[in-house]
């Protein structure tokens, strides 16, 4: 369950390119995003994870490797179901987590060419 977040953070931003980058494990497909999105706890956790490297979980430690590449790329080597699932994570961040979307893109998109990208296409990947 806590993957979700990380499938959403792994839409973000990264240095790497996407054909060095492997596809994100498909174990992650089937993560309850909704009741991670619900839970502040649970979702203060993986971005305390993501932007600290804190207390990160195994399914935080994978979202820390994979986000960054998912963000720049617009999760190109995300499966079907993990873009839908990062599409989810990034519009209820934008429009309900404004001071977290703010913080990863301020951690991940140092030129501003992500933001520019999410905000051209109203969020969508």
């Amino acid at each position: 369950m806590k993957f979700a977040v990380a499938v959403v953070l792994c839409a973000l931003a990264s240095v790497t390119l996407a054909a060095e980058m492997p596809t994100i494990p498909s174990k992650y497909d089937s993560i309850n995003v909704d009741m991670i999105l619900k839970n502040d706890r649970i979702f203060r956790n993986y971005m305390k994870c993501v932007l600290e490297n804190k207390s990160c979980s195994p399914e935080g430690r994978d979202l820390r490797m994979y986000l960054p590449d998912a963000l720049r790329t617009r999760c190109s080597n995300c499966t079907p179901k993990q873009k839908a699932t990062a599409q989810k994570i990034i519009k209820f961040m934008m429009e309900k987590k404004k001071d977290d979307w703010k913080k990863l893109l301020e951690a991940f998109d140092k030129t501003g060419e992500i933001e520019k990208s999410f905000k051209e296409s109203g969020g969508i990947l």
